[in-house]
């Protein structure tokens, strides 16, 4: 469990950015998906349209202003053959919790390193 994120929210691009304020040794880019990794495992994630892609993930619309009052942010990452599972959970202005999991196809490489 990844806890004590940043958030840092781009309205105009509908970027949404949840890391740790550590050291990155590599990022992966994946779709609307930038993952940030440590030697130790993730940091961070970087969602590209996030109002649309954590809409389409949650079943339930998340609106940008949504995500521009966003209270808490936790990542837990499980990984599992060549994926990675990461579940977003997001403490909104409303103070409903929504868990919205991730599944993301990971080279060996990555897998490599212990989520």
């Amino acid at each position: 469990m990844v806890r004590n994120l940043e958030i840092d929210y781009d309205a105009e691009n509908d970027v949404l950015w949840l890391h740790q304020n550590k050291k990155i040794q590599d990022s992966l880019e994946l779709g609307n998906y930038v993952i940030d990794f440590s030697r130790k495992g993730v940091l961070g994630l970087e969602i590209l349209d996030a109002s649309e892609v954590l809409s389409r993930l949650s079943s339930k619309q998340i609106s940008k202003g949504m995500l521009k009052n966003i209270q808490n942010a936790v990542l837990r990452v499980h990984s599992e053959k060549d994926l990675i599972f990461i579940v977003v959970i997001l403490k909104l202005d409303d103070a409903k919790v929504k868990e919205i999991p991730i599944q993301v196809n990971a080279p060996r490489q990555v897998m490599m390193i212990k989520a």
